[in-house]
Order: C-alpha cells, then structure tokens, then sequence
C-alpha cells in the first residue's frame, strides 16, 4: 500500500505550504473520523471493511497519512458511503501540498 506521510509539526514552527499541507490532512482525517462515528463504524471494523490497515486508518484519521492509491481511496469512501471522487479530491490536494515540498 502506497502512502506519503504528513509528519509531525508543530503549528508555531510551520511555513504557509506546510500549513496548506497540514490544512488539508486535518480536513481529510477530521472528515474521515467524524463519517465513522456517524456510521457507527469502530476504527477497526473501517479498516476491515476498506482493506486498509488498522494503523494506516488511525495514522489518516490523526493527520500523518494520506492514501495515495486511487483503490485505497475508493475503498475508504466505499466504507464511509461517500462519493469516491470528492474523498479521492481532498486526498489529492492533501498530496499535491505535500509533494510541492
């Protein structure tokens, strides 16, 4: 499984493409945890049901990974019953701030 990892920062110490970068992480991990909770879902029935494993799925709802595979991202949305292509948008604006490093 394929991942780019945010990294730890600390909000006083970021740059503005770092905080463009942590902007975007945050909202895909806050939305990912709040659509779980509203399905009911544990973190480890998610990650069963997406395929993806259980530190991957904690690691994206803590804001330090973002899927990169475009499978990865439709199963994630299949598993939170969202549209794939708005999941797999957020995801890719959180990966283009990352890669513009």
């Amino acid at each position: 499984m394929s991942m780019i990892n945010i990294g730890s920062t600390t909000p006083s110490t970021l740059d503005d493409h770092q905080r463009t970068r942590l902007q975007w992480a945050t909202a895909l991990g806050r939305y990912s945890h709040n659509r779980r909770e509203r399905l009911g879902l544990t973190l480890d029935r998610a990650a069963e049901l997406s395929g993806v494993e259980v530190a991957l799925w904690l690691a994206m709802e803590d804001f330090s990974w973002v899927p990169e595979r475009l499978g990865d991202c439709q199963a994630i949305a299949a598993t939170l019953e969202v549209s794939w292509s708005d999941f797999d948008l957020v995801a890719l604006l959180a990966r283009s701030a990352q890669q513009r490093n």
